[in-house]
């Protein structure tokens, strides 16, 4: 009988792992899902600015991305559900960054962990921007609990979008929606 109850117990806290480890979010009747946060365009709150190191070593900023709608996602080498928004994020990326589109992964791993990071996410050929949040500075300012993944849509102007907690495939199809919608803005 015990081994059973340890068999559950061991199984449960399997699952919970797996799950996207999303807290709901206040739905809005633009949201998604319950797991996005919508600002309207009238009341977008600035993207945090930031410098921080790319793949290659050079510093990245907010201000590179300037005129592109940017979906950053915060991710860890440990976390599956990450790794799978990752690769799944490519035809994204490929699909729209001709329209002034890219995606931007924004690993957290602490700074001991960044080769491993980097030879996975280039073993991914994602064919997008790497950048390094070692310290975890920038992630702690969008999600102090620093849940992951999260992601955070921004549009032209450096304003965010849509913050959005976990990652399953099904989110995909309303990621893309937003992003569209938001390319077509003027």
């Amino acid at each position: 009988m015990n081994r059973l109850l340890g068999l559950c117990f061991v199984l449960f806290i399997s699952l919970a792992l797996l799950l996207p480890g999303c807290k709901t979010a206040s739905p809005t009747p633009d949201a998604p899902a319950s797991h996005w946060t919508l600002n309207a365009p009238d009341s977008r709150p600035p993207a945090v600015d930031f410098n921080l190191e790319s793949r290659d070593g050079s510093m990245k900023t907010l201000a590179d991305y300037k005129g592109k709608v940017v979906w950053m996602t915060f991710w860890a080498s440990w976390c599956a559900p990450c790794r799978n928004e990752l690769k799944l994020l490519k035809p994204l990326h490929e699909k729209y960054k001709d329209q002034g589109f890219s995606v931007v992964a924004i690993n957290v791993d602490g700074a001991d962990e960044k080769a491993k990071a980097k030879s996975m996410f280039l073993a991914f050929r994602a064919g997008y921007p790497l950048l390094f949040d070692s310290d975890t500075r920038l992630a702690q300012q969008y999600s102090p609990s620093i849940e992951i993944p999260f992601g955070l849509l921004i549009d032209r102007e450096g304003r965010q979008v849509v913050f959005h907690r976990g990652f399953v495939p099904n989110d995909l199809p309303a990621l893309e929606e937003a992003i569209a919608k938001e390319l077509q803005r003027p």
